[in-house]
């Protein structure tokens, strides 16, 4: 049939056999690439991990080579490549946005976190020897400490912050920017202001020897009270309570409290004095001691006498020791002397002219006088075995109940008496002067062989 077509039939049909076979190798090839486009799809879908460009392509060549080698019908071209190229670079585009639906936590972490009311580390640290030796030792050297305190001509290494953590004085008055501080000497000495310093340390001090603790606990109650170190100060009042504090010890502290002026520390000693009055009378520390003081221990409730001329005779040695110099005391002192305890021949006595100076001076004042014509009232009326209460204020409104003294006896005195007959006692001043000079002989200690006597109304 070929053969009967006519040349240019023949001619245009050979040209376009070519032409055909292309076409259809062309479309055999769409429709090769349409699936593997689908495969790949679907691969992609159910993978996380996209392979690169160049393996890609790469893995296309390859296919589209072997593809080639096991048929002959199917060729591969540049532009077979290059459409692929294309088609795997919208395939890629286009799956982005199910990428973003992946069912993954965008905050996830690999690290701990800790949250912001936590921001510690949460583990054990690491061993190391206790802190507390160190710093004592540290506070210890003195050539650490930066702080200096002068007390009279000696001088002190301290630390302030040690000072001010137990002292109000310090924590007020001293300040960062002056590092030296000077101390009163009236006020504190040199031993107690290194006992005190040793005690915010922690510092045990050396036992204070026999003859030292009446003198450093007053120097010590003393700095404790300028410095208000209320810890201390509580310490060293419940000192005052031991056994040790006797009645002659309470009278050694009296002394330097009086020194150191801490009027009621000196109150406080006076009124342990009891038994040991009259040895003290007899003493020249009494003839030393000041008006006020004297005052104070005749105005005691608790001085032993065995009648209340023992107590005036005791001022009339005071003023006696210096006259001249003592007679303004005269009439505060007899103020102390309770007359209403007087027994009356005494005070018929007193009345009388007499034989000495100061007793015609102490006799013959307007206020002795006025004082002992009321005592004859109280004694006639407790002579007479009346009601003190209801008849007292009835004569002597302004007059009060005169309270009784600690009532001793010494059964060694010629004029002391084991009953409290105090109406019917009288002696002279030179037999209280003859009683204390006995007192003298037997030594300071007598007195703890005295005894306490119940007085009339039966207390003690």
């Amino acid at each position: 049939m070929a053969d009967l077509l006519p040349k240019e039939k023949k001619a245009e049909v050979a040209d376009q056999s070519p032409k055909l076979g292309i076409d259809s190798l062309a479309e055999d090839l769409t429709a090769a690439l349409t699936s593997v486009s689908n495969d790949d799809r679907s691969k992609l879908s159910d993978s996380t991990v996209l392979p690169s460009r160049e393996n890609q392509e790469e893995h296309n060549v390859s296919t589209n080579i072997g593809s080639s080698e096991e048929s002959s019908e199917v060729s591969v071209t540049k532009d077979s490549i290059e459409s692929f190229d294309f088609e795997v670079h919208r395939l890629i585009s286009n799956s982005k946005a199910d990428l973003h639906l992946l069912p993954l936590d965008e905050d996830f972490s690999a690290l701990k976190v800790i949250s912001e009311d936590k921001k510690t580390l949460m583990g054990k640290n690491p061993m190391k020897l206790d802190i507390a030796p160190r710093l004592l030792k540290l506070l210890h050297d003195s050539d650490k400490c930066c702080y200096l305190v002068f007390v009279g001509k000696y001088k002190f290494r301290c630390h302030l912050a040690v000072l001010q953590a137990h002292s109000k004085y310090f924590l007020h008055k001293a300040s960062p920017d002056e590092l030296v501080s000077h101390l009163p000497m009236k006020h504190i000495t040199p031993p107690a202001f290194h006992l005190i310093y040793n005690w915010m340390l922690g510092v045990k001090n050396a036992k204070a020897t026999n003859d030292s603790p009446c003198r450093s606990i007053v120097e010590t109650i003393s700095a404790v009270k300028f410095l208000r170190v209320d810890e201390l100060h509580e310490q060293c009042w419940s000192l005052l309570n031991a056994p040790e504090i006797t009645e002659n010890v309470a009278f050694a502290l009296c002394q330097e409290a009086v020194r150191f002026d801490i009027p009621k520390f000196s109150t406080t000693m006076l009124a342990r004095i009891c038994k040991f009055f009259l040895t003290l009378v007899a003493s020249r520390e009494f003839l030393e001691l000041d008006g006020d003081i004297v005052c104070q221990l005749l105005a005691m409730h608790n001085v032993g006498v065995n009648s209340e001329i023992e107590v005036f005779m005791s001022a009339l040695r005071w003023l006696a020791h210096t006259w001249p110099e003592r007679r303004p005391h005269m009439v505060k002192l007899m103020h102390c002397v309770r007359f209403g305890l007087l027994p009356p021949l005494f005070l018929r006595f007193l009345q009388n002219e007499q034989q000495t100076k100061v007793l015609q001076c102490i006799s013959q004042n307007s206020e002795v006088q006025e004082m002992i014509n009321k005592a004859f009232v109280y004694a006639s009326i407790e002579l007479f075995g009346c009601d003190l209460k209801k008849r007292l204020p009835y004569l002597l409104p302004d007059c009060e109940l005169p309270e009784q003294r600690k009532w001793i006896y010494d059964k060694e005195c010629s004029y002391h008496q084991e009953s409290n007959s105090t109406h019917r006692q009288f002696f002279t001043y030179t037999e209280f002067l003859n009683y204390l000079k006995s007192l003298q002989e037997k030594g300071p200690n007598h007195w703890q062989q005295l005894a306490v006597l119940r007085d009339i109304r039966g207390s003690v």
